[in-house]
């Protein structure tokens, strides 16, 4: 029960790695490009999740927001 989302997220790329809500995994970031405005990733999150403008965490602790696929 998990969906392919797009994440967009402020300053430079992350590396891949889990995806956070609070002490819980709930999705994995595979690749990231360099947008005009920060960053673009594919991840696959958890359906509850999944809903474009939910906010997830990075390993590293920065913010991204769920977006829906095909990303622009």
């Amino acid at each position: 029960p998990k969906k392919l989302r797009g994440l967009r997220g402020p300053g430079e790329p992350p590396t891949a790695g889990d995806l956070m809500d609070g002490d819980k995994v709930v999705g994995r970031l595979g690749s990231t490009a360099i947008s005009a405005t920060g960053w673009l990733g594919l991840a696959i999150v958890k359906r509850k999740h999944a809903e474009p403008g939910t906010v997830v965490h990075l390993a590293d602790g920065r913010e991204a927001r769920v977006v829906a696929v095909p990303v622009l």
